[in-house]
């Protein structure tokens, strides 16, 4: 692998859109950027570039090439997969053929075991490479896209932990990942360091104690000063914040039945090495939509249904986790323990 290898990024939404950006920032080549969605690539062609104001600066970049197939990464040394946890599975399989054993899968979030159950689906759709794939515990910044082209940040987190289902491989591919984004430090453990994500602690007792808004998913008024898609404390009542503490409770409860106690990293806790002084940006602009939709799709099945599932494999009850599960499932007429893809 080159000191400064070649990069594309699976997944066109706020978060790709932003790898594009800061990556070419820092003078790392983009070769490719890939989305199965064709109005969007269509709406990206006709904008022709990807402007990103915010807390990380103003800064304009042209389109690198887009394409709509995964395999279109096969000249790239590393591949930035951002997409939603619930498409790994497809890219997995999209990919598959065109893998080399020098390929870096990196995913932005891996959610519970993330690197893991990735390979696993690369294994099942036949790759005949062993790649390295890898995962962070938390995505690297809190942004919007409110149109195709353009990205507000409010947030670059300063530490996310960098792991792998396969022992070493964080560490050798360290020193080449931080310089692709900064603030990774890495885990030995990618269960442990997955099992610290706080998305689903922070972001299903918002929705479910403020269901009917949540449900609506309405695109919030720009007139009004606050609120949105960066302000998730309007959604945080006394009583999202008692739901919250008893969901976190089960989840270092969990951590700690599995022999990783020296792991566990509280909410309030990971939210200071996350977001550190001057992390954040100190007032944003009210844009996107009253609840993102992958505050379910990504933070049930993902996240509380395997801690569910560990906790069931260690001997704990967790009572409150089950159940926030069961209530959204009769809410949103899913089966959300009923296995489904993802990598």
């Amino acid at each position: 692998m080159t000191p400064s290898p070649d990069i594309a990024v699976i997944g066109a939404g706020a978060i790709g859109q932003t790898f594009v950006v800061d990556v070419a920032s820092r003078g790392y080549r983009i070769n490719m950027l890939i989305d199965r969605n064709a109005k969007h690539l269509d709406a990206l062609n006709q904008v022709g570039q990807i402007r990103l104001t915010g807390h990380m600066g103003d800064a304009t970049v042209g389109l690198p090439p887009l394409a709509l197939d995964a395999a279109a990464a096969a000249e790239s040394g590393v591949i930035l997969v951002a997409t939603t946890v619930d498409q790994h599975e497809a890219v997995a399989h999209a990919l598959s053929p065109i893998l080399i054993d020098d390929h870096v899968i990196l995913l932005a979030n891996g959610y519970v075991d993330g690197s893991r159950r990735f390979a696993s689906a690369l294994q099942s759709a036949g790759c005949r490479a062993t790649p390295a794939v890898l995962e962070l515990n938390t995505t690297p910044f809190l942004v919007c896209s409110p149109e195709p082209g353009r990205v507000h940040a409010t947030a670059r987190k300063r530490w996310m932990e960098l792991s792998a289902w396969q022992s070493g491989l964080a560490d050798e591919h360290h020193r080449l990942l931080v310089g692709i984004i900064p603030g990774i430090e890495v885990c030995d453990n990618a269960l442990a360091s997955s099992l610290n994500n706080q998305n689903p602690v922070a972001h299903v007792p918002s929705y479910l104690l403020n269901a009917r808004e949540a449900r609506n998913c309405e695109a919030v008024a720009p007139s009004t000063h606050r609120g949105g898609a960066f302000y998730l404390e309007e959604y945080s009542s006394d009583e999202v914040l008692r739901l919250r503490t008893a969901v976190d409770r089960e989840r270092m409860d969990v951590m700690n039945a599995l022999g990783f106690g020296r792991y566990v990293i509280a909410r309030p806790d990971f939210s200071l090495k996350s977001y550190g002084p001057g992390a954040r940006e100190a007032v944003s602009p009210r844009m996107g939509r009253t609840f993102s939709r992958r505050f379910v799709t990504e933070d049930v099945p993902y996240g509380l249904v395997p801690i569910e599932t560990l906790a069931q494999q260690a001997g704990v009850n967790t009572p409150v986790i089950s159940s926030i599960i069961t209530m959204i499932g009769v809410l949103e007429s899913c089966d959300w323990r009923k296995p489904r893809g993802g990598g």
